[in-house]
């Protein structure tokens, strides 16, 4: 192509297709900007979630440490009360023991002196009935038992 063969209206034409592809350019930039801006948006908005949620993350694991802490603690509290416990039911159960055999040697002595005077006042049926109610809540045996239905076969002194 020659360019004296080139008119005025060539000219025009191509400054024309110029300006419309600029325009284009332009138009297609300007279409491009509210995405790229909203994609900053989200952007930064999905920083913002994620600090938030490294946030939380770290509460959580504080929560979990001191929640773990409190765990091993009642772990421990538990053990002392479950050794508190044994401890005190051994102490209940030679506590008992040492109650039964004492309730024991007291009936078995009132018992006794009852039957070899051969009677018993109605103040002594009560307090041995008594002692005796005791005695068998406490695990007594059956020896006292023969003893105490012997006793209470006694007739009343002559003054009741």
């Amino acid at each position: 192509m020659d360019f004296k063969e080139i008119t005025l209206g060539d000219i025009a034409v191509l400054l024309g297709l110029i300006a419309a592809f600029w325009a284009f350019l332009k138009m297609v930039k300007e279409i491009k900007k509210p995405r790229e801006d909203k994609d900053k948006k989200i952007e930064a908005d999905l920083k913002d979630h994620k600090d938030t949620l490294n946030k939380h993350e770290n509460i959580l694991n504080d929560h979990t440490v001191k929640l773990e802490k409190i765990d091993s603690s009642l772990d421990l509290i538990s053990s002392d009360i479950k050794e508190s416990s044994e401890y005190t039911k051994e102490s209940d159960d030679l506590i008992k023991a040492a109650l039964c055999s004492m309730q024991r040697q007291s009936l078995l002595n009132e018992c006794e002196k009852c039957i070899k005077n051969g009677f018993a006042t109605l103040e002594q049926k009560e307090t041995i009935t008594s002692q005796y109610d005791s005695y068998h809540a406490l695990g007594g045996n059956s020896f006292i038992t023969k003893l105490y239905e012997q006793m209470m076969d006694l007739p009343l002194s002559k003054g009741e």
